[in-house]
């Protein structure tokens, strides 16, 4: 189920870095920020009534995670969007990969770290005992 959810947030973990990397957060900083950040993660909200329903818990995230991906689009304007997304991103995960062995599989790990625990893990984990 983590490896899922990494897989749905792993498109706006990217462009996060990058707008970070390149010194374009702070004209971003009103649509992605940590506490948007844990708003995508935050468990609250959504229909999981156990283990075997995951797929609400991560349509959820998803739909969260492309919401902030489309603010940031419209921000950027669609050319300035394309090219990132067609050649920088490719580039950047190749390079994170390389470099630190992250992979879009496991890029929850390195989303927003305490925010994973209490958003997502810790009332994921109360809901199943």
């Amino acid at each position: 189920m983590f490896e899922d959810i990494s897989l749905k947030i792993s498109p706006l973990f990217y462009l996060w870095i990058y707008l970070k990397k390149d010194g374009h957060s702070k004209q971003f900083e009103g649509i992605i920020n940590n506490k948007k950040l844990e708003e995508v993660l935050d468990f609250n909200g959504t229909n999981f009534d156990n283990l075997n329903d995951d797929v609400n818990l991560c349509q959820a995230i998803e739909h969260r995670s492309n919401t902030i991906i489309e603010a940031i689009k419209a921000e950027m304007g669609e050319s300035w969007y394309e090219l990132v997304i067609a050649e920088i991103i490719p580039d950047f995960k190749r390079e994170l990969n390389e470099q630190y062995e992250i992979d879009e599989r496991d890029v929850l790990q390195f989303f927003y770290g305490h925010a994973v625990l209490e958003k997502l893990v810790e009332p994921l984990m109360k809901r199943v005992r």
